[in-house]
């Protein structure tokens, strides 16, 4: 199941719009020193402003204009509303707990999150205002896509990943004598993302690990059992198995909410449509003289009929949910970067 078309971006980005603003200096001019020498709060939001600024201003337009368009609308989001796509998402991740760290290594606090879910949901509203789906949609949905619901056999893993055999072996010695797994990953491993969640993988199923040999030997441990070393391509690699779960047949019932939302989601207004027209009927007047020329762009959606006359803003904030059944598609023995 895809999940809600997402407006984030990265966490840095948008501390140019406060940044740039004449944001207070409570923290001082210094924000480093890089080998004795300071660097400047100025240079920091330079390279922000250099790097993201136009980006960020873009969508921090577009934020405002959904915002403006679901209060005419009297559209809004109850708490409750946002808890359960917070709970959703969750799961997705393999857990609160899953997501918590996934945003924590990108630097991400849980309340900046939870904002642009809020938002998302804001916009979603708006997309698919006014269109029903029935349930004999759901049900004919149900009966030609019901094993993409199933959840296949899953295992809780813990990976460490280093650079050669015999580090692996010194940690393997490490963690059989009793030594905390997190800490000996944040020793030894290569993988700056298993540094940060301390090996944690999450929930994961045969198909969301790349290779094979990782898969074969994750599924053959029994619950709290270490692998010893074995090489995957150029690296070595030692997984935990911390839990499992067997695989699980769907129930239509509690799948039928899901299926519900993904259809509503496709009859509605395709999201870069829906904002480029948002955007086309707002008057947008740009006072920072260096993105003036985002007014340009902001005229010719008036003009044009179709979407397309911005470019495209990609969702870069947040973590990305797991394919349906858990896991982590992205779990893999190699450097992540």
């Amino acid at each position: 199941m895809s999940r809600p078309h997402t407006m984030l971006l990265v966490a840095l980005a948008l501390a140019v719009v406060g940044g740039l603003c004449g944001c207070g200096d409570k923290e001082g001019r210094t924000v480093a020193l890089v080998n004795g020498q300071p660097l400047s709060r100025a240079d920091f939001y330079g390279v922000l402003e250099r790097d993201y600024g136009r980006k960020a201003l873009l969508q921090a337009i577009l934020e405002k204009v959904v915002e403006q368009e679901a209060k005419k609308q009297n559209i809004s989001v109850s708490d409750e509303e946002l808890e359960r796509e917070v709970e959703r998402q969750s799961e997705a991740m393999g857990g609160r707990e899953q997501l918590l760290k996934a945003l924590g290594a990108q630097g991400i606090a849980e309340d900046t999150w939870k904002k642009q879910v809020r938002l998302e949901l804001l916009s979603e509203k708006l997309r698919t205002k006014g269109v029903t789906v029935t349930e004999a949609e759901i049900k004919d949905y149900w009966e030609k896509n019901r094993a993409q619901f199933d959840e296949p056999e899953q295992v809780k893993l813990r990976l460490l990943v280093t650079a050669t055999k015999a580090q692996a072996e010194e940690a393997y010695k490490k963690l059989m004598a009793g030594e905390d797994f997190a800490a000996v990953v944040r020793q030894y491993a290569i993988d700056e993302g298993l540094k940060a969640t301390g090996g944690d993988l999450g929930w994961q199923s045969r198909e969301s690990m790349r290779q094979p040999i990782l898969a074969a030997q994750a599924f053959a441990l029994k619950v709290g059992q270490l692998s010893k070393p074995f090489q995957v391509e150029q690296q070595w690699v030692i997984v935990r198995a911390d839990d499992r779960k067997e695989a699980k047949k769907a129930q239509f019932e509690q799948e039928k909410e899901k299926i519900r939302r993904l259809l509503t989601l496709q009859k509605g207004e395709d999201p870069t449509a829906y904002y480029s027209r948002l955007l086309g009927n707002s008057d947008i007047e740009i006072v920072w003289k260096r993105f003036k020329p985002l007014e340009g762009e902001f005229r010719a959606l008036k003009q044009q009929a179709g979407p397309g006359a911005l470019p495209p803003i990609e969702p870069e904030v947040g973590p990305e949910p797991a394919p349906a059944g858990g896991g982590n598609s992205s779990a893999k023995p190699q450097s992540g970067k």
